[in-house]
């Protein structure tokens, strides 16, 4: 139980904190998952041989060049960025430290709405978003543009690009922050 029993008062009775904790430890939760499908589909979109209903059929050549580099896919596909140069080692220990604050919000969610000491990592998610973003844009002028140079309008940048996930993630903070305000909705 947490040593600071205001806090812990505060945490449990303080409507807008209550909100503001759940939204954020889902929010983070959510992007972390948002993120780890776009890691691992990345690869299996380029070395696919096929489709069926399940997407993406992969063969000997994913196996070689991705899962060959660790038994997890998460991280083999973390692994075959930093091979492309899309990832940098730093960016690996970073992803590292996400995922270990994700389990611990994910298993540990009802001390980070209880208890005082325990609190979202913000600067994990500010991190995550921007690694999250960065791929993205890496992957729309590595692989997007090679197959349709024409998805790029002129004079545009992969600077301006913003990917579908990126654009959801803002959306539901938008939605989140808007929510939170007295009177306000969002249509």
């Amino acid at each position: 139980m947490a040593s600071d029993s205001s806090g812990l008062w505060d945490k449990i009775f303080d409507a807008e904190m209550l909100r503001i904790n759940l939204t954020s430890c889902s929010l983070f939760i959510c992007a972390f998952e948002m993120f780890r499908d776009t890691v691992i589909s990345r690869p299996k979109t380029f070395f696919r041989d096929g489709l069926d209903k399940n997407g993406p059929i992969t063969g000997e050549e994913y196996r070689n060049e991705v899962l060959s580099l660790d038994s997890n896919p998460f991280r083999a596909s973390l692994r075959w960025f930093k091979k492309m140069d899309a990832l940098s080692s730093e960016d690996l220990d970073t992803i590292d430290r996400i995922r270990k604050h994700r389990n611990e919000l994910t298993h540990e969610m009802v001390r980070f709405v209880t208890e005082s000491e325990k609190n979202l990592d913000v600067d994990l998610y500010q991190a995550l978003i921007e690694i999250f973003i960065r791929l993205e844009r890496w992957w729309f002028s590595w692989f997007e543009t090679s197959v349709q140079p024409e998805s790029i309008p002129d004079g545009a940048s992969s600077e301006d690009v913003q990917s579908s996930q990126v654009m959801l993630l803002n959306h539901m903070l938008e939605i989140a922050v808007k929510l939170g305000k007295k009177g306000s909705r969002y249509h």
